[in-house]
């Protein structure tokens, strides 16, 4: 038997001990060639084979099985000789002649010194071209910098990393997390946007542990590290364009807004457009526009424009964040809810007023979480109230004014931050202006946020939320009579719907609902009531 050594064993450790070679065997799963023991069959044509590979450099698209650092390959895909680095984590190929050449998609070659070159293929004809000095966005991920900086095409910035925050902020309270009033839709309904805070850690730590600060990426300050950040893409400014769209076509504001939305981003780099968005429907509001596709180039004074356009979209979005499409009714400029958002019957109350002169019915609408509440809240969710009234055989003038009240705005529409009052006929139209109060901020029900008086019946509607660890919210539908006559003798009904969108995303193997429902209706929900049984 032969035991084969490797000229420097350390290099790999899995060759410390050699390739044992038994009699008349070959043994191919341990180098690119072949190894032939004493007497093995046709040794001869083996020998050669290895010959002719070792002169052709193992030319082919794929790289070599079992390939030992030092060893040679030629690359036909891109017509490159690279030379393997490192077998241990993983095969690395490098290109030899100081020019890094990957296909589409590759990862960048590594190790890599100060001052390589790097050129990615695009897969359409061309490259981008980066040189490695150590500080470079590319191609790091969403926690490593990566360390390559791009050369070609040229990078103009018309807004960078200030603008970029200044309008990540404005979509985070529309649809970011929770906690800044945001619908927890970033990430879930849309695609996720690039992790630049982790960047700029990844970033800064490399920076500041520099023995010389380098000018050119930071004039030194008191404290240089905390003013590093991470330069954005033209790729992350399309998700960031693409959720802002995605923010403004949820809400009742005119369609044409949406295209004052800036079509293009504000770097050009020469990149596509990234496949988070180009895989999407063109249907969807967040495909990427024409421009966008064919990669225009547009100069500083449309840019300009088109900052300044979204800026002020997004701003009077903020303002109709709660109004989801459609919840004004007939009054607003989208007549209907958008397909996804639904009315539900949370539950239905009915009484005989027997001489009553006011009467009350509070009901709890509960979710798992408080995160899940708010979830719901800031989603642009309502709880809807209809109240009808019929007066009894022997009605009273109440009656008949009381029916009056419901019929004109017995329709109410409750967000966060607004209630609203409808007619009780089809379509729902306003019947009064609506009411800048709504469901969050209040803290009992005997905060009344709305009121409505006809004739000598009063309207009322009281809201309570828990706060600030709490996961219900109660609504409080209040009327009474003021005056001589207010004995009712008629019937009430007070029903309770709730108003969400019921959009889904994937999670794993999971389906799941981006704006949790409240828990079904029980009877312990019914908090008070006055002859509304």
């Amino acid at each position: 038997m032969y035991t084969l050594s490797w000229k420097n064993p350390a290099l790999n450790t899995n060759k410390a001990a050699g390739v044992q070679v038994p009699v008349g065997s070959v043994i191919s799963n341990k180098a690119s060639i072949r190894f032939t023991g004493k007497g093995a069959a046709n040794y001869g044509q083996i020998q050669q084979e290895n010959l002719m590979r070792l002169l052709e450099n193992f030319a082919d698209a794929s790289a070599p099985l079992y390939p030992t650092v030092g060893q040679q390959w030629f690359d036909t895909s891109i017509s490159t000789l690279k030379i393997c680095t490192a077998t241990e984590g993983g095969v690395k190929w490098r290109s030899i002649g100081g020019v890094q050449v990957t296909a589409a998609g590759v990862s960048a070659p590594t190790p890599a010194a100060i001052g390589d070159i790097w050129a990615q293929t695009t897969g359409t004809g061309s490259v981008v071209l980066y040189i490695y000095t150590g500080l470079g966005r590319f191609g790091g991920t969403s926690t490593t910098i990566g360390g390559w900086s791009q050369v070609y095409p040229i990078v103009e910035v018309v807004a960078g990393r200030e603008e970029y925050d200044a309008m990540l902020s404005l979509v985070n309270q529309l649809i970011g997390p929770s906690a800044n009033g945001g619908s927890n839709a970033l990430g879930n309904l849309t695609p996720a946007l690039s992790n630049l805070p982790a960047l700029d850690t990844d970033y800064q730590t490399k920076f500041s542990g520099l023995s010389v600060k380098d000018v050119n990426v930071l004039t030194p300050v008191a404290d240089p590290t905390t003013e590093l950040t991470v330069d954005v893409t033209s790729q992350d400014w399309d998700l960031l364009l693409a959720a802002a769209k995605f923010a403004v076509s949820r809400l009742d504001l005119p369609a044409a807004m949406i295209d004052d939305i800036s079509p293009i981003p504000f770097v050009y780099d020469g990149r596509q457009a990234p496949t988070a968005l180009t895989s999407l429907p063109s249907t969807n509001v967040m495909y990427p526009s024409l421009e966008r596709r064919s990669n225009r180039h547009f100069g500083i004074v449309t840019l300009i424009r088109a900052f300044t356009e979204t800026m002020n979209v997004l701003t009077t979005a903020l303002a109709n964040r709660y109004s989801i499409k459609g919840i004004n009714g007939s009054t607003g400029v989208n007549t209907s809810f958008a397909p996804n958002v639904t009315v539900t019957r949370q539950g239905s109350f009915t009484g005989a007023a027997a001489g009553a002169t006011s009467g009350v019915c509070t009901l709890r609408f509960r979710w798992n979480t408080a995160a899940e509440l708010n979830a719901f809240l800031f989603s642009g969710g309502a709880i809807q109230i209809t109240a009808t009234h019929v007066p009894g055989g022997s009605g009273t003038a109440a009656d008949t004014t009381l029916k009056t009240l419901f019929d004109s705005r017995g329709v109410i529409r409750i967000t966060a931050d607004k209630t609203r009052f409808f007619s009780n006929t089809a379509p729902l139209t306003q019947s009064v202006p609506l009411t800048p109060a709504g469901i969050s901020g209040t803290t009992s029900t005997s905060n009344i946020i709305a009121s409505q008086t006809l004739g000598s019946e009063t309207l009322e509607i009281g809201t309570a939320i828990a706060t600030p660890t709490g996961n219900y919210i109660e609504v409080r539908f209040h009327f009474f009579g003021t005056g001589p006559s207010t004995n009712l003798n008629g019937t009430t009904t007070v029903a309770y719907d709730v108003i969400r969108d019921t959009s889904t995303y994937v999670s794993g193997a999971n389906t799941l609902n981006a704006f949790p429902a409240p828990l079904a209706y029980s009877a312990a929900d019914k908090i008070s009531t006055s002859y509304i049984v």
